[in-house]
């Protein structure tokens, strides 16, 4: 997989002409494989979206939410929340996928951080989840944000979002407009129960 450092990094040779480097051809170069990483970026999160497609090629998404991770696209964010508790079932070559590669789309968030971090938590204040949601919300959110700071975040989050709800005007009021802060505060008590447990 072409990575956006690697598309940089051939933008820039390819940019050579005859040994001599060419800044328009780097330009050039580096602008088209932009616009390729872009709509390959755009095709993987349309794939995962068509729940239909995801039944009929299993490996497809598993390679979708890999491709989106090595991107740490944030645009997919909200795809990646809703499909935190795919399970690849699949084997590859004979083994039996485990661990945080049996459900990608953690690891995924987890690759993207902080961002994720909001997304996790508007899906949660927004949606009734299960309680395996929460579970797996919980375990990527802790990797991202260091224990010591888990309820400082969950605390400025939920006042980020009251703030944004008081003004329809704001830009992010769509973002936030269905995020019920007695599901955060409902969260935020269950992370205070599993901080007090011995790791």
């Amino acid at each position: 997989m072409l990575s956006l450092y690697s598309a940089v990094f051939l933008a820039l040779m390819l940019g050579q002409d005859g040994g001599k480097w060419s800044e328009v051809g780097a330009r050039a170069t580096y602008a088209k494989d932009i616009d390729s990483i872009q709509q390959m970026e755009a095709d993987a999160i349309r794939a995962l979206a068509d729940d239909k497609g995801l039944e009929k090629r299993p490996n497809g998404a598993y390679y979708s939410i890999k491709f989106l991770e090595s991107l740490r696209s944030t645009k997919a964010i909200p795809v990646l929340c809703d499909h935190l508790l795919y399970e690849q079932k699949v084997m590859f070559y004979n083994n039996i996928v485990v661990g945080r590669e049996a459900f990608p789309a953690s690891g995924a968030l987890v690759a993207i951080g902080l961002p994720a971090v909001d997304g996790l938590l508007s899906r949660i204040g927004s949606f009734n989840v299960s309680d395996k949601y929460r579970q797996v919300a919980f375990g990527v959110i802790e990797e991202i944000v260091d224990r010591e700071n888990l309820i400082m975040t969950l605390d400025r989050f939920e006042e980020r979002v009251k703030k944004i709800q008081e003004f329809p005007n704001d830009r992010n009021y769509k973002k936030y407009k269905d995020v019920d802060i007695k599901r955060i505060e409902s969260f935020k008590a269950e992370v205070r129960r599993k901080l007090k447990q011995p790791t």
